[in-house]
């Protein structure tokens, strides 16, 4: 090989090492920007998912108080007609649900 064969030789080995880093350079912003986009996008899901999480918690302790709401003002018209009192609904309460075991 001449001098002028190995200085295109190397001028192009040169322009393929740029070309690599800037498909490099490329690669990684691609990666960057589609990672952030999946970051943020993950992020929205889970706050929507934590707020409706909350919703759904404060839905089941409102349905909890008035079913022991309920259930506590049927033990008292139970108690009243029965004419005992709520003490001794409790204790027979109890030994029937013993009895069933």
């Amino acid at each position: 090989m001449n001098a002028l064969e190995m200085c295109k030789k190397e001028v192009l080995t040169a322009k393929a090492k740029d070309r690599l880093i800037y498909v490099l350079l490329a690669s990684l912003l691609i990666y960057i920007i589609v990672s952030f986009v999946l970051i943020s996008k993950t992020r929205k899901q889970l706050a929507a998912m934590e707020a409706a999480h909350q919703v759904s918690m404060r839905k089941l302790i409102l349905r909890q108080v008035k079913v022991e709401n309920d259930l506590r003002i049927s033990n008292d018209t139970l108690a009243q007609r029965l004419g005992v009192t709520e003490q001794e609904l409790q204790e027979q309460m109890s030994w029937s649900c013993r009895n069933r075991r």
